[in-house]
Parts: structure tokens; C-alpha cells; sequence
């Protein structure tokens, strides 16, 4: 048993238990008098079991498995054999209180935890340069087993947003590293412990899934699991054990995305087959995508298995081939009818496909027929596509107006969409035009979102429609508050009667009511009163997380000088800084705010992954070159935030935002003022 995985704990908890049929005593502790909340965390602890123990033909080895609440830690969680400990707010669920996001997220975070009992624990890396193979498969089979477990959790949607695009976004960076990275000094330990490690090592996971197949993965692990139990082992151990399940060569058909930096961009062109006008030949090109143009190296290769769906009128034809080289070409018959060719289906794949225009074109027509994963892997890529400039930022916008004429309805590509938007009106923030275009953002945004709205008839405490619908509600709300009057003062309204306790808000219009609170100072003042009072943790943090949406700069000033009062939880400090700095308002305020109370900020925050973690996310904010080299100054001043990944990671964004504006500014402002909303919405 290694040394880090033992842990003890003292201190006055509440607890519930529960004996398993196999014999092992279930727990989970908390210091907080709540024990009916547990409830959810107990069934999900001995249920996670009950999966992995099926899944790797591997018991649980031990006598008890106890899960306990921590009240001060930085870290999410800490898979300690038979003690694993979470953040405070992570076990607890009561539906009247818990919204969907955290009810999902503290799922999976309980169900990778119990996944490290096998992976990492019963089975460990002989050094952390293999450190994927606990975190990558941690996090991709917590998505089953959640799936398993909680299947109206409809887990495996959210698998794309919140790990998928995250990996893929990474590593388009020049900064970023291998998967299997030579981990020789404990100051790079901490940079291993990121997006790539987890959300790459789990996206690679699936991708395997896809050609190796379910069946054998699972049948690999097992092996993998039962030959090297108590034991250590390195990434070649368990390629060995799901080659001989497979007969595949998984080492050839894997290895080169796990030990080299980055993926393919692949570049996809067709044309008409010399000598015969009813067969298309396709031409692939493959090339390592960058997000930052300018500093494209050494020519990289991938051993890149790709599902190809042909789809006609009356049929689909689904072929598989495998890019070994830089370049590669197949022939489609176009005679019956060729709709479009998508590579990539159900984005399995951890690579990017660039179309020819007239391919998008085929694609984009026929967008609704797509599914969900498809589309939101075109809406994806063409984003990161106009970001790095292969495309201009309008033909981006353009394919959001393509979605809004589908009457796309699907919560997750809204998020993408919100979420892009918001970058995009933050780059054009710093324009001489912003004043004269801001209420275009306004316009687009209301009459985009409030027909969809419209369609819901909803009260604070009283929603008739599934969950999905729930979030998408939520989630359109707290951009239209915005722009809503209407909207706004309903919000409003329902925070006056919730304090007074006479109305009972739907945890997933929490966050939007608090949100309207920043908007007002009167209200703001009173959202401050109630965070003191504030009963549970989950609306502790909706409050913080809340936060983006001040305008008022003595409101955000207020905000920043009480992330290091005495009324914050140091652990709660990053729901400010996460979501306030995508407010340009905000992060222009936090960076004066961040050099004249650097020590305090410092002495607050005194894990040092925390620090150089925030920092770097505000220094991502920025738009010119010339904060680059403030940045870089004020880093060197201060050496305890370290010059690590993610620090390197956020100068490479300050490029590629300043280059995004420089080439995209006037391109923007012209598409928001030639914009024929009318001639949208008519569709």
C-alpha cells in the first residue's frame, strides 16, 4: 500500500452506515447535523461498489469503506484506501436544496473516488509519470458507473462539455504536455494534475472504447486488475492486458496520442474521381492543431483510427479506416444521393475535422438530422477553428444563427453557445465601438432566447416539464437578466419573499434570483446579509459562483475585498475568482485589485496550486500583448505563485486573444450590424 493513501481523521462527526451484502461496512461522515442528506451519498458509495466489483471481476478488499466530509481542504476529494475525503459540500444532496449541476457533479466525483480503490490503489503506477492511469481512467468510468447507477442522470451527455471539449482544449496549446510526462521533479507534480491528465486520459479512454471494443476493455481491466493487484505497474502493463483480450494492437493504435503533446487536426477536401463523374474521392490531411497560429512546429503524426458515416437518401453507409501517414484518401459513391460525409460520428475520436466549405455546407444543411454529439462537435470546432483563425469569427456567428433556425432547444449546446458568445462580446469589450454596439449583444440575445423562454410557463417554486428543460430554462435566465427588465425584477422579487421565507425557489432558479442580486445594490447589500445566515453549503457557493454578473464596479470591488475577509471559507474562494473573471468588468477591477493586496491574497490563498491556478485564469482574461509582460513581471516579483503549466498556459492565451482581436475586431462589429435577426427567426 503506498504511504500517500493512509489517512486518519479525528474530530465530533454525525455519520450513517449500512452493512453490504458482500460484508463490507459503508459510512459517510459529516460535521454538520445533516445526517438525512446522506442518505444519497450511502446508497451511491455501496452501489459504486457493487459496479466496480462486477466490472473487474475484483472485489473490494477491504473491511469498511467510509466516505467523510472535510471542512477545510483544497482538494475535491483524496481516494484514501477505506477513508476517502471530500470537500464539505460534496456528500450532501436533499432535492428541495441541491440543484442539477452539483447532484451530477458530486455523483461523479463519489464515483471516481470509489473507482481509485481499484485504480491507484489496489493497483498503482510505479511513478507518476503513469499518473493517467489512475486520474484517466478514474474519470472516464465514473461516467459509467454513474450511468449504471443513475441512469436518468443521462450522465454520458454531459461527458462531452465537461471533459471532452476541456481535453481537447488544452492541448491546443503549445504549453501543454504528454499524457505519459517524465514527472522526475516534485515541482512539476502538481502540473500533471490537470485537464490532461484527466479530461484527455478519460476522452482516450473512450476513443479506445470505440475500436477496441466495450466487451474487451472490460475483460482487459479485469485481467489487468487481478495480475497486478497489490502491485505497481506502467502504461506498456495495461496495453499488454487489453491486447491479449483484444488481439488488437492497442499500443500502436494509442500510444502515439498518450506520448506525444497534442492531437490531429485533420484537414478533409473532396473532389469528383478522374474517369468516373458518380464516385467523390476524399482527401485527408493530418497536422497537429494549434490555437495559436503563429507557432507551428516540427510536422507531428498520429495513428489515428476514424469512423466514417456516408449518408445518402435512402441509406447510411458506415466504413472504418486508419490515418497511419500525414495524408490519406478514400472514394464515396455519389450516386444515390450523397447527403453528407461526417467523420468522427458521436465525436468518439480525440481529434478535430476541418471540412471544405462546401462539405460544411452539405453538413450544416442538413444539422438537424445530426445527433446531439455530432452537433455539438461542429459547433465545437468551428468555435476553436475561428478562435485560432483557420475561419473568420462571422461564419462562427453564422452557424449560431443555423442553430437558432433548427430551433435548437438542447441545454448543453446552448452552454456552448453562451458560453462562446460570452467570450466574444469580452474580446469586443476592449473596442473604441463597444459602447456603440453593446445593445446589438442585448438585441441578438433577446430575441434569440426569450421565444424559447416563452414556451415555459413557469413561478419560482413551480416547474411542469423535465429536468433538461429545467436546465436550459436556468441557463438561458442567467443571460437574459441581463437585458430583461421583466426578468430581472421577477428575480428580484422572488430573493424578497425567499428571505423572508415565504416562497420556496427551485433549486436550479437559485442561482439566477442571486445572480439579479449583483444587478442591485440595495439587493446586493442584502445577498451579503444573507451568506452569513446562509444555512447549507450549496447556497454559499450559488451565491459566489453568482458573482460574474456585477456591472457595477464598486459592487465587484466589494466582491474582491471579501474573497479575503473573514467570511470566506478559503476553499470557496475559487467559485469567485472561476466565474468572475469571464467578466471583463471584473477581471480589469481584479487585476489592480491582485497587485495592490498581493500579500494578503497570497497569505489567504496559501496553497500554492490554488494561487498559480487563479492567477492564471486572470491573466488568461486579457487582450493585449503589452499585459503579457506586466504579467510576466509581476510573476517573477512574487516566485511563491511559480512560473508552472498553467501559468505558461495563460501568456500563450494573452496571444492568442490579442491576435483574435487584432484580426477579428472590425469583423465582428460588421456581422452584429448587418445582422437580419427578422430574416433568422422567420425560418
Amino acid at each position: 500500500m503506498s504511504t500517500y493513501l493512509l489517512a486518519f481523521v479525528a474530530g465530533d462527526f454525525t455519520h450513517i452506515s449500512k452493512a453490504g451484502s458482500s460484508g463490507t461496512t459503508y459510512s459517510v461522515y459529516a460535521q454538520i447535523n445533516r445526517a438525512d442528506h446522506l442518505k444519497h451519498s450511502l446508497f451511491a458509495c455501496e452501489a459504486f461498489v457493487d459496479f466496480y466489483t462486477d466490472f473487474f471481476k475484483v472485489p473490494y478488499p477491504l473491511e469498511k469503506l467510509d466516505l467523510i466530509a472535510v471542512p477545510t481542504t483544497f482538494v475535491l476529494a483524496m481516494e484514501n484506501w477505506g477513508l476517502i475525503t471530500f470537500r464539505d459540500d460534496l456528500l450532501f444532496y436533499d432535492p428541495k436544496i441541491t440543484s442539477s449541476s452539483p447532484l451530477r457533479w458530486n455523483t461523479l466525483v463519489i464515483a471516481h473516488e470509489i473507482a481509485h480503490q481499484w485504480f491507484g490503489n489496489l493497483v498503482t503506477m510505479k511513478w507518476w509519470t503513469d499518473i493517467w492511469l489512475n486520474e484517466g481512467f478514474a474519470h472516464w468510468i465514473m461516467y459509467a458507473a454513474v450511468d449504471k447507477v443513475f441512469p436518468s442522470l443521462k450522465i454520458w451527455k454531459h461527458f462531452y462539455l465537461e471533459n471532452y471539449a476541456i481535453g481537447l482544449e488544452l492541448d491546443s496549446y503549445v504549453a501543454s504536455h504528454p499524457i505519459e510526462m517524465d514527472a522526475q521533479l516534485p515541482s512539476i507534480l502538481f502540473d500533471v494534475f490537470d485537464a490532461i491528465t484527466y479530461s484527455k486520459g478519460s476522452s482516450l479512454i473512450h476513443y479506445m472504447c470505440s475500436f477496441v471494443g466495450h466487451q474487451d476493455i472490460q475483460k482487459g481491466l479485469g485481467e489487468y486488475m487481478l495480475k497486478f493487484q497489490y502491485g505497481n505497474v506502467s502504461t506498456l502493463d495495461l496495453w499488454e492486458c487489453l491486447e491479449k483480450a483484444s488481439n488488437k494492437p492497442v499500443s500502436k493504435l494509442i500510444g502515439s496520442f498518450t506520448k506525444q503533446t497534442g492531437y490531429p487536426l485533420l484537414h478533409v477536401v473532396h473532389e469528383t474521381s478522374p474517369g468516373d463523374s458518380s464516385k467523390m474521392t476524399f482527401k485527408i490531411r493530418q497536422e497537429r492543431y494549434l490555437l495559436n497560429a503563429d507557432k507551428k512546429g516540427a510536422l507531428q503524426t498520429w495513428v489515428t483510427p476514424i469512423d466514417v458515416d456516408c449518408v445518402h437518401e435512402s441509406t447510411a453507409i458506415k466504413s472504418h479506416i486508419l490515418l497511419e501517414k500525414e495524408s490519406y484518401e478514400f472514394v464515396v459513391d455519389s450516386k444515390k444521393g450523397l447527403k453528407y460525409v461526417l467523420l468522427n460520428p458521436k465525436r468518439t475520436g480525440f481529434f478535430r475535422v476541418y471540412y471544405s466549405e462546401s462539405l460544411y455546407a452539405m453538413l450544416f444543411t442538413h444539422l438537424k438530422e445530426l445527433s446531439f454529439e455530432d452537433r455539438f462537435g461542429l459547433l465545437s470546432d468551428y468555435y476553436s477553428f475561428a478562435r485560432s483563425g483557420l475561419i473568420g469569427t462571422d461564419r462562427y456567428l453564422d452557424l449560431i444563427m443555423r442553430f437558432v433556425e433548427i430551433k435548437e432547444e438542447d441545454e448543453e449546446i446552448w452552454k456552448v453557445i453562451i458560453k462562446s458568445m460570452n467570450e466574444i462580446q469580452s474580446l469586443i469589450f476592449f473596442s473604441s465601438h463597444f459602447q456603440r454596439i453593446y445593445h446589438k449583444f442585448g438585441e441578438l440575445y433577446l430575441k434569440v432566447m426569450s421565444p424559447i423562454l416563452s414556451q415555459y410557463d413557469f413561478t419560482g417554486d413551480k416547474f411542469d416539464y423535465d429536468e433538461s428543460r429545467l436546465i436550459l430554462v436556468s441557463t438561458l435566465m442567467k443571460v437574459l437578466l441581463h437585458y430583461d427588465q421583466k426578468l430581472r425584477d421577477k428575480l428580484l422579487s422572488w430573493f424578497d419573499e425567499y428571505t423572508q421565507k415565504k416562497l420556496k425557489v427551485l433549486p436550479d432558479f437559485r442561482e439566477c434570483m442571486f445572480r439579479a442580486c449583483y444587478t442591485s445594490r440595495p439587493h446586493f447589500d442584502q445577498l451579503l446579509k444573507y451568506y452569513e445566515s446562509a444555512e447549507t453549503s450549496e447556497e454559499k457557493i450559488e451565491i459566489l459562483q453568482a458573482a460574474s454578473s456585477a456591472t457595477d464596479p464598486s459592487i465587484i470591488k466589494q466582491v474582491y475585498e471579501f474573497s479575503i475577509s473573514k467570511h470566506m471559507i478559503p476553499q470557496y474562494g475559487m467559485f469567485i475568482y472561476e466565474t468572475f473573471f469571464s467578466n471583463p468588468l471584473s477581471y480589469e477591477i481584479g487585476w489592480d485589485f491582485f497587485k495592490s493586496h498581493v500579500k494578503e491574497v497570497l497569505d489567504f490563498y496559501v496553497v500554492p496550486f490554488f494561487r498559480s491556478k487563479t492567477i492564471a485564469h486572470l491573466f488568461s482574461q486579457f487582450v493585449f500583448v503589452e499585459k503579457y509582460h506586466e504579467c510576466l513581471d509581476f510573476v517573477k516579483s512574487y516566485p511563491s505563485i511559480g512560473f508552472n503549466q498553467c501559468i505558461k498556459v495563460s501568456f500563450e492565451s494573452i496571444e492568442i486573444r490579442s491576435r483574435w482581436f487584432k484580426t477579428q475586431e472590425q469583423t465582428i462589429i460588421k456581422w452584429l450590424e448587418n445582422l437580419d435577426l427578422k430574416k433568422v427567426l422567420a425560418h
